[in-house]
């Protein structure tokens, strides 16, 4: 399988910078993740979640939703590594989920570094070019209905964990 859904998403390593929730991604991050989600578990033929989507976008809401299940499929099909998921209609977001909208916001303004990086993540070397297309598709057709992506409140930290020092020791002749 290639997300997991969190249904307990108070685990820490799920709930980056502590409180992340749908609302600090912003109207265009949240609705990117909303409509993400809901193409997992394969319900973007949902009323209430069509009408979310034309009420912001008007046109665009149905295309869009469409992008983003492309881009499911993408990150489902192509990526090497399982994306951890919040469960639809959970108010947290997950450290990929962040990622994704990352990934999105870069595209949106044209940051090419910055969205390799973010792909090389979520990808784990693997689909990252057909994932860059698909993000871009996301990306552009939120940039057409006027719909800002912010770059998500991602805060790069050092790990609380020390390695304990290991030494090497060359013994005999050489």
């Amino acid at each position: 399988m290639p997300f997991s859904v969190k249904r307990n998403v108070s685990d820490p390593i799920t709930r980056p910078n502590d409180l992340t929730t749908l609302l600090d991604l912003g109207l265009g991050g949240g609705h990117a993740v909303w409509g993400f989600r809901a193409a997992i578990v394969n319900h973007t033929d949902c009323a209430t979640l069509i009408h979310g989507f034309e009420n912001i976008m008007s046109a665009y809401g149905r295309p869009a939703l469409h992008s983003l299940s492309l881009l499911a499929q993408v990150l489902g099909a192509k990526g090497n590594r399982q994306l951890s998921l919040a469960c639809p209609g959970c108010g947290v977001v997950t450290a990929d989920e962040m990622s994704i909208v990352a990934v999105l916001a870069a595209e949106q303004v044209g940051d090419d570094a910055e969205s390799d990086a973010y792909l090389a993540w979520l990808m784990a070397g693997r689909g990252e070019r057909e994932a860059k297309e698909a993000a871009h598709r996301v990306a552009s057709i939120f940039s057409a209905a006027h719909v800002p992506i912010d770059t998500p409140p991602i805060e790069i930290t050092m790990p609380t964990k020390h390695l304990s020092n290991i030494s090497f020791h060359a013994v005999g002749n050489a």
